[in-house]
């Protein structure tokens, strides 16, 4: 297992990608982005490879909430595209990954509505099945 951290160190998630991607070993062709406070991401990872391989002109497929939001940390990308995104933009301190994927063309994709829960709350905790901790 290899573990990395962003650079500059809370850099953000653009950096953090940026960070991942240069310590992917060589043949890997594309990239998995999952935010770490999505339980059930899962769930998202066979609708997105489906739709990536429909789409051999795509950069990348992006999950879409219910509300058709998208979420730039679930999604599948090809590395050759999101190499050269991270190239483009140069250094990412701060940066956001809207703005990181802004000129890639992703296919947007529906994921189960469990795929998109995040965890930020000891209540948002509870809603997903979560246990322990304290009330803060």
């Amino acid at each position: 297992m290899r573990i990395v951290r962003e650079e500059p160190p809370f850099g953000g998630p653009a950096a953090a990608v940026a960070t991942g991607v240069a310590s992917l070993p060589a043949g890997s062709d594309a990239v998995l982005l999952l935010a770490g406070d999505l339980p059930f991401a899962a769930e998202a990872i066979e609708p997105l490879l489906a739709a990536l391989e429909t789409d051999a002109a795509a950069d990348g497929a992006r999950a879409v909430d219910a509300s058709g939001r998208a979420q730039h940390l679930l999604g599948v990308i090809r590395r050759p595209a999101l190499e050269a995104a991270i190239a483009a933009r140069g250094p990412l301190a701060g940066s956001s990954m809207r703005g990181l994927l802004a000129d890639l063309r992703m296919i947007d994709t529906p994921v189960p509505v469990r795929a998109t829960m995040d965890v930020d709350t000891w209540a948002d905790a509870r809603r997903v099945g979560a246990t322990g901790g304290a009330d803060a």
